[in-house]
């Protein structure tokens, strides 16, 4: 008897002791509990053959055994016949007709079957529009769709085809893919998509520049989600989105994308406008295949091989995986394990329950790979695939690609699992980079999953060592990147984790710091003792001296503590501004140094809170403020609800107390501010005078606890609770009407008209019933967590935040998904429109108050002070204020602009580009992209005077310095010069095509153009003569600007120079070197200094003859600098969303301000050093006063005000 027949035998044996043990039933009896024939169960205990693993485990449940140690205990059993019966090896050269867990690429198209119908499709969608979405589930087979369906049909004629995934730097990747088709460098291509949306245009038309006028670029995007989860640089990924979407959607554009989107990134694509057009409309949605697209992907790659599949096979597969959405990798993986074990030329049934099924085939194969591993080598597998894991934030874990410089490439072990994980096909190699073959791993294999969730915070961390250490090794390990203090000791206490070299060296030379910190301190307090005790030994010849090195040492400790106190102040600013602001004027007030003025008013400017009230109710659980703003209501765990007086940011010391008996959960105010109701656990709702707080009536109905009440504009009041009811009671009505829902209603909120009612609960769906019928709701889906808060805009926009961390924005009547923002916490507790219908805020379970601006695509602006989750949010009638509710038990009022701010009236529809004011203040310019140039007087309260030129966007405004003319260049690419008084177009003459910017001379009669062919050109206003052209620059000219007297105009381009030149002779006065990228510079008012912003974020200040001073803070382009009127400061913006203040000459930090609303491109000061002038992406041109830059006493006022939260009498 062979070995296999001792396998079969003693499975056999087994099966029947079991039996025995069951209490030797019939065969008839257990084919009646299995519901199987009982020959089939008698034939399986025989041990003639392995019995099917169906019929095995039949038999084991019908015997009451273990069902799962018995399904083990069959695959360990098939394997082992497997490997016994010694097949003929398969042939090495012959071709496996299943890719596996791989994705099919073009040279895999002839294996590529089942999809032909939606190839069709998508092909026939390519061709009619020129942005596409291909969007499907993870394993639903996109990658395959594009790569093996699409691309083949796309190659014909002359058009250049370019696949690419994203990857950790998009602009990058497109940069190396172009790189090929125009024999340039990728450095080079790189920085002409980073000039702006258009460079990618530009590149696609010098592809084509040689090629057929039909020929067309078509560039696939595989794998978009990347720009997610493996892009960290926001601009980068806005400016890559951007890139596409405008090469798309040119007049004259030559490209097709096709963009391969995973379904549960849906929402993150969402987020930016250009790509929800392309979502709606112009998307391929890849589903599961139907039972005959099954079968050909099964049957037809064999047959195209010379192989045959089993019916039996076709069958079992076909029902494993119909309309399963993700399963096609593990079917692939499982049919080319089951082609390796084929008999002759036959796929067959045993082989593929023998490699484990669908379900088991991948666990197999990744369980006998680590098995096949020394203990050592298991260690780095483990750890080689939590580095290539990308940990999922509110999404599916997802592959990373990493590249072979972060792995240790001289590690012998290392090698050896990489190919052999290779080999198995479940890694992708190539010269560079390693990868997961398929995200179905990280789902599939229990082992990883176990090792992903065992300590997720470790890798979290370890993934910003990661970052950190390359960050350093890509600055030439700058000394100033190396972890200290907290950061540093957190991995003394990790010693078990696996690191790569860079990230050993960084720790080690961080540690190697920390060791030269603290010799160094040992060594000043050698000296000092030594210094001491030679003073004791020689006092009666060293009394003076010593008395002066005392002198000496104590003030070099009292310097070194207030170098500690700046240092502890500034560190404290971005965890606990309020601390921050509290720690900064202690060490100002102890030594007034540049340094404690610095961060002083840095403290100035990040505290945002204006009061903080503890009100003494312990954990707060809710918050609303009244119509009019004089009233707030917080909710509080200890059965009380306080209802406090408010003038601006001070509030009342006696508040109007009402007792409830029980925990309360949700309070809202009448319309017209009389009324309060409240909602708790008693199962009623309670409505209250404000005025007297004597209760005026309940109402009763629930079952349990209520959470969430609402009054409606109309006096209606809503609520709901935990049985899944949501009561509407109309004014004076004796009787509610009843809503129902599943599961617990947790949120409620009514539209402006009081027509509509949202419910929201923890069944993750929202309700939106008409109130005035009974028809049925409006379902929105697509939280994947509680819904925990409602509000609605002035407008009808419906907002919800929950506890899947995400704030969706909704177009109610079936206008489109909704916009999702993600919070980047695990959950939102309270969210609030602002009265402008595009600002919200919403509060987190971590203590952030966040505010976003819908109509952009920025992270949100972060406000923190709550220790603990915030229990309500909203913002004050005039939308200048903030208030919150904590579980910490405090009111806060915060000011989210930080500082007084004037919106100029009746501003432009889109975003407004740039502005330009007077020096006296009186007279203010803007262009927008609504093609108007727009003239305030700032002394009237009259609407702008509105100058036309063209319907093209406006890109660069001035104007001259008594407000009587005023110049604009818009994207028709026309100079064009007006009388601001009549509205009368004095002067237009065309620019050069793609030209950016204009200036006008102060005393109007020169204007300024600049452009891509290095030339700035110089027009006399009025006269019809042709214009001056400055030669001397090589490259793109970005912007001109005048000096004070009109006689110098200075130029900024792409070529590294700034040009000063002569406006009378047009002679070249003065060559500045700058060594980068130049995009904008502006005189000083005296005229003897030059500021210039540059593309890699740092600020020039050039004086005399000396070389610049470079600053460096913005991460990202410079957009607009300026000089305050005295000299004293600089003022520059940048795509990082900030404004800077930089003290000129001081050597000091700068005032750094975060903008909590639409980006502002453009900034110039006003009359003072204070006062400044910007135009915003949501179109409007605002004034307003930079509190930081006041003198140094009034910043120290301003803090003592902010720290002595006042209350009213």
């Amino acid at each position: 008897m062979g070995d296999e027949d001792d396998v079969l035998r003693r499975f056999a044996g087994d099966l029947r002791r079991l039996r025995a043990k069951a209490g030797q039933p019939s065969y008839r009896e257990l084919g009646a509990r299995a519901h199987v024939s009982a020959s089939a169960l008698s034939a399986a205990a025989g041990g003639q053959k392995l019995p099917s693993l169906a019929i095995t485990l039949a038999y084991v449940r019908a015997c009451d055994g273990d069902a799962g140690e018995w399904e083990q205990r069959w695959h360990e059993v098939a394997a082992d016949i497997a490997r016994q019966k010694e097949p003929e090896p398969p042939d090495p050269d012959a071709r496996a007709p299943y890719v596996g867990l791989s994705a099919f690429q073009e040279r895999d198209a002839d294996l590529f079957f089942g999809r032909q119908d939606l190839v069709d499709k998508l092909s026939k969608r390519v061709r009619a529009h020129r942005l596409v979405a291909v969007v499907g589930a993870s394993g639903a087979g996109k990658s395959s769709l594009l790569r093996a369906g699409l691309l083949p049909q796309l190659r014909a004629g002359e058009s250049v085809v370019i696949t690419m995934t994203p990857g950790q730097h998009p602009v990058e990747e497109c940069a190396i893919q172009f790189a090929a088709p125009l024999g340039a460098g990728p450095a080079m291509l790189a920085g002409e998509l980073a000039e702006g949306p258009r460079g990618l245009h530009r590149l696609v038309r010098q592809a084509l520049s040689n090629r057929p006028d039909d020929a067309e670029v078509i560039i696939v995007v595989d794998q978009f989600e990347e720009v997610f989860t493996l892009c960290r640089d926001q601009r980068e990924r806005s400016r890559f989105i951007e890139s596409l979407v405008t090469a798309a959607a040119e007049e004259n554009s030559r490209v097709r994308i096709v963009l391969g989107i995973r379904a549960d990134f849906y929402g993150r694509c969402s987020r930016y406008p250009e790509l929800v057009e392309v979502l709606q409309n112009h998307q391929v949605v890849v589903g599961p295949m139907s039972g005959q697209e099954l079968r050909d992907a099964i049957t037809k790659p064999a047959t195209r091989v010379g192989c045959s599949v089993e019916s039996a096979l076709q069958a079992t597969l076909c029902t494993h995986a119909d309309g399963e959405t993700g399963v096609l990798p593990l079917l692939s993986h499982a049919l080319r394990e089951t082609w390796l074990r084929r008999r002759g030329n036959s796929l067959s049934l045993a082989g593929f329950q023998a490699a484990g099924g669908i379900d088991g085939a991948l666990r197999q194969t990744a369980e006998a790979v680590y098995d096949s591993f020394e203990p050592r080598q298991q260690q780095v597998a483990a750890a080689l695939f939590l580095r290539l894991t990308a940990l999922g934030e509110g999404t599916e874990d997802t592959k990373r690609r990493v590249t072979r410089a972060e792995l240790d490439s001289q590690d012998a072990d290392l090698a050896l699992v990489l190919e052999r994980l290779a080999a198995a096909r479940l890694l992708t190699l190539d010269r560079d980079t390693v990868e997961i073959a398929h995200e179905a791993l990280i789902g599939s294999w229990p082992r990883l999953r176990e090792w992903l969730t065992e300590d997720r915070e470790a890798l979290h961390l370890h993934r910003r060592l990661t970052e950190a250490a390359a960050d350093w090794d890509s600055h030439e390990r700058d000394p100033g990147l190396l972890y200290r203090g907290a950061r540093l000791s957190a991995w003394e206490r990790r010693p078990d984790t696996v690191l790569n070299d860079r990230e050993q060296a960084f720790l080690e030379a961080g540690r190697a710091g920390a060791r030269r910190e603290q010799a160094a301190a040992r060594r000043r307090r050698n000296v000092l003792v030594m210094s001491l005790s030679c003073a004791l030994v020689v006092v009666s010849l060293l009394a003076g001296l010593a008395v002066v090195q005392a002198g000496r040492v104590a003030a070099e400790r009292d310097l070194a503590e207030h170098r500690r106190q700046v240092a502890t102040a500034r560190a404290e600013l971005a965890r606990q501004p309020e601390l921050g602001l509290s720690l900064a004027m202690k060490a100002f007030d102890t030594s007034p140094s540049a340094e404690a003025a610095a961060v002083l008013r840095q403290a100035v400017a990040d505290s945002r809170g204006r009061v903080g009230l503890d009100t003494g109710q312990g954990d707060l659980s809710g918050l609303d403020v009244s119509a009019s703003g004089a009233k707030l209501a917080s909710a509080g765990f200890d059965g009380t609800v306080r209802i406090w007086d408010r003038d601006g940011d001070v509030l009342g010391r006696k508040p109007t107390v009402l007792t409830t008996g029980g925990p309360v959960a949700g309070v809202d105010f009448s319309p017209d501010d009389r009324l309060l109701a409240t909602v708790g656990s008693d199962g009623a709702a309670t409505v209250w005078d404000v005025g007297s707080g004597a209760r005026q009536r309940t109402f009763p109905g629930h079952t349990g606890n209520v959470n969430a009440v609402a009054f409606g504009p109309s006096g209606q009041l809503a609520t709901g609770g935990d049985d899944g009811t949501v009561r509407l009671w109309a004014p004076a009505a004796t009787a509610p009407r009843v809503l129902t829902v599943p599961g617990r209603v947790l949120s409620l909120a009514f539209d402006p008209s009081g027509q509509r009612l949202a419910v929201g609960g923890d069944d993750r769906v929202i309700r939106v019933w008409p109130v005035a019928t009974t028809a049925g709701p409006e379902v929105l889906t697509g939280h994947t967590h509680h819904v925990k808060a409602l509000a609605f805009s002035h407008d009808g926009q419906l907002a919800s935040a929950g506890r899947d961390g995400s704030l969706r924005v909704w177009q109610l009547g079936g206008e489109g998904p909704p916009t999702v923002f993600d919070s980047q916490t695990s959950e939102l507790t309270s969210v609030a429109f602002g009265p402008d219908g595009r600002s919200i805020v919403t509060g987190g379970g971590d203590g952030a108050l966040r505010l976003w601006d819908t109509t952009a695509r920025t992270d949100p602006f972060v406000l923190r002070g709550h220790e603990g989750g915030v229990a309500g949010v909203r913002f004050a009638p005039d939308g200048t204020r903030l208030i919150s509710a904590g579980v910490d038990g405090t009111l806060r009022v915060w000011d989210p602009a930080g500082g007084e701010v004037l919106a100029l009236p009746d501003g432009h529809w889109g975003p407004a580009m740039d502005t330009a004011v007077t020096p006296d203040e009186k007279t203010v310019v803007s262009g927008g992209y609504d093609g108007t140039v727009r003239v305030w007087r700032t002394a009237s309260d009259e609407a702008p005077t509105v100058l036309r030129g063209g319907p093209a966007t406006v890109l660069g405004v001035a104007v001259s310095a008594d407000g009587r003319r005023a110049a604009a260049l818009a994207e028709d690419w026309v100079i064009r010069v007006w009388d601001t008084g009549s509205g009368r177009v004095l002067f237009s003459q065309p620019s050069s095509p793609d030209a950016l910017g204009v200036a006008l001379s102060p005393d109007g009669l020169l204007v300024s153009g600049s452009g891509p062919d290095g030339f700035p050109r110089l027009w006399r206003v009025g006269e019809s003569t042709r214009p001056t052209v400055l030669r001397g620059h090589r490259h793109f000219v970005r912007r001109t600007a005048f000096s004070a007297d009109g006689r110098r105009l200075v130029s900024a381009s792409d070529d590294g120079t700034l040009r000063v030149w002569d406006t009378r002779t047009g002679a070249l006065r003065r060559v500045l070197d700058a060594d980068r990228s130049m995009r904008n510079a502006e005189f000083s008012r005296d005229g003897t200094r030059i500021v210039a912003g540059a593309q890699d974020g740092t600020v020039l200040l050039w004086d005399a003859a000396r070389p610049p001073v470079v600053l460096r803070g913005h991460e990202g382009e410079v957009w607009d600098v300026a000089y305050s009127p005295d000299g004293r400061w600089v003022a520059s913006t940048g795509s990082d969303k900030t404004v800077r203040f930089w003290p000129v000459g001081a050597g000091q930090a700068p005032v750094v301000m975060r903008w909590s609303g639409p980006m502002a491109p453009s900034v110039t000061y006003g009359r003072d050093a204070q006062r400044l002038v910007s135009a915003h992406a949501d179109g409007v041109t605002r004034l307003w006063t930079c509190e930081p830059c006041a003198p140094i006493e009034r910043v120290r006022a301003l803090a003592g005000e902010r720290t002595e939260r006042g209350f009213m009498g």
